[in-house]
């Protein structure tokens, strides 16, 4: 008699832990990608995320520092949702306020799914790169790929080809100068050897992409968006398991938690289904927890979320 409900519950549990290990598709959808635009400071990432906008968003101002707290603004690239986060310039801050501005930007960056890195044209080649590689503990915490990134060689790669190297401000530089040069440690990061300085060309040979950007002029904009809206599209398709689908993909991180209650709870019944009394509880606590997606719940629940969420006077 239990054999077939036992079979239904392992069927559910596969079923289940396939939409939770979706890779967050869901989420992304909804919420949007990340995108963060970093660098040391006046390197233009507020005038891209104005262009990028199409308005006045952010403060720009040929003063260092400008911009202290994380400005985003939603846009659409590829039909998918991106939310752009133009940061405070990534330096060793003496100042307080701007030292909390840097951390923010440290902070987005490793939050983000697509990292583009902006470095000044006119300055990038200065001896050894000094303001640079003062910040460059700063550097890599924004940069490096978090544990779950570096689980493969895949991931790590992955992790690269969505930080997206830009020399700015080519406006300022003459066009047959020598080709962009990376500060050492930051061509780490990316994937080089410390112990040369890499070239645009070297970084891109490592999945890296590099490229050279006006604002003022518009050239090389389009291509910086069509690296951009390739990363988007990278992040969404290789955020799920192989074989993840998006359809009844998980939106909401609230049924996200109700579907590991239910998974739990089919689990315990597994394990000890011919235990009835406790194995009764199990799936009434997987049944429960899937009512409060389905809607399948009592007045107490609905009163309890009202008191919980919602201010009500006495």
């Amino acid at each position: 008699v239990l054999r077939p409900i036992v079979e239904r519950a392992r069927r559910l549990q596969v079923s289940l832990g396939h939409y939770l290990t979706d890779g967050q598709h869901g989420e992304l959808i909804r919420e949007g990608i990340r995108v963060a635009l970093i660098g040391p400071p006046n390197a233009g990432k507020s005038t891209l995320l104005n262009l990028l906008a199409g308005r006045s968003a952010a403060i720009v101002s040929p003063q260092a520092g400008t911009t202290r707290d994380i400005v985003e603004v939603s846009l659409d690239l590829a039909g998918y949702k991106v939310v752009v986060s133009d940061t405070a310039g990534v330096r060793a801050a003496e100042e307080e306020v701007e030292r909390e501005g840097v951390n923010r930007s440290v902070a987005a960056a490793q939050a983000a799914h697509v990292r583009v890195v902006m470095l000044d044209a006119a300055e990038e080649r200065t001896e050894e790169c000094r303001e640079h590689s003062a910040a460059a503990e700063l550097w890599a915490r924004a940069l490096q790929p978090s544990p779950q990134a570096r689980a493969s060689d895949a991931s790590r790669q992955r992790h690269v080809a969505r930080t997206i190297l830009v020399r700015s401000k080519i406006d300022l530089v003459s066009p047959t100068s020598d080709p962009p040069v990376v500060p050492a440690f930051l061509a780490e990061l990316l994937g080089e050897s410390h112990e040369k300085k890499a070239s645009a060309q070297a970084l891109e040979g490592r999945g890296s992409r590099a490229l050279r950007m006006s604002c003022h002029t518009g050239e090389g904009v389009s291509d910086l968006i069509d690296c951009i809206k390739a990363a988007v599209v990278d992040a969404m398709r290789s955020g799920g398991t192989e074989g993840s689908s998006l359809r009844g993909c998980i939106t909401r991180e609230r049924h996200r938690q109700h579907l590991r209650d239910c998974l739990s709870a089919l689990e315990r019944y597994s394990a000890r289904p011919n235990e009835l009394e406790l194995a009764a509880e199990d799936l009434r606590a997987a049944a429960a927890a899937l009512g409060r997606i389905t809607g399948a719940i009592d007045v107490e629940d609905v009163l309890d979320v009202i008191f919980k969420d919602f201010c009500i006077g006495k």
